[in-house]
């Protein structure tokens, strides 16, 4: 059988191939890094998430996670601030994704691996998607983006302590230095 992880395992290597390949049709003058961006947003942990909760999935699972639903209500306060999506700012419970990549891997069995039915169903969940008049960048991604090819850059910094130091490195030369 078809057990949850299985399914899970399955529902996502399903969602990645049809959403990388509806965003193929539906953006054709799109470059390869853009597309990449596009797809990665409708497919995260947290879109997932966000398509769980839209739909209460969460409240038909049979789990002996006591915090479970706290979790989702704390996860969906969070979101309320970022419509489209956080861009990394809202930490998304893996449960929750995990929930629409099950449900996903078993519209995929039960239509015999047809990815139109897995579209439309994912579709539904994922509605609406993220279009590139919806993308905002992420700081490191703009970042890395305004350095590549001008100058040698990197962020450095220490996760381990309690305060963090970051610094900015350019062409070997500390720029900026922030702590927090």
């Amino acid at each position: 059988g078809a057990t949850y992880e299985r399914l899970e395992f399955l529902g996502d290597r399903a969602i990645n191939v049809v959403v990388a390949s509806h965003l193929y049709s539906a953006h054709p003058a799109l470059r390869p890094g853009p597309l990449t961006r596009l797809h990665s947003l409708n497919v995260d942990r947290e879109k997932l998430a966000r398509a769980a909760v839209a739909h209460g999935l969460h409240l038909f699972l049979r789990h002996a996670t006591p915090f479970l639903k706290q979790h989702a209500k704390d996860f969906a306060a969070e979101i309320a601030a970022y419509p489209v999506h956080s861009n990394g700012q809202v930490r998304a419970p893996k449960c929750l994704s995990d929930i629409v990549e099950s449900l996903i891997g078993a519209v995929f069995v039960d239509s015999d691996g047809d990815n139109e039915q897995v579209w439309r169903a994912f579709r539904r969940l994922a509605d609406p998607l993220i279009g590139p008049e919806m993308v905002g960048k992420q700081p490191m991604m703009e970042f890395n983006e305004l350095c590549r090819g001008k100058m040698q850059a990197k962020i450095v910094k220490k996760d381990w302590a309690k305060s963090h130091t970051v610094k900015v490195v350019i062409d070997g030369e500390t720029v900026a230095v922030a702590t927090y």
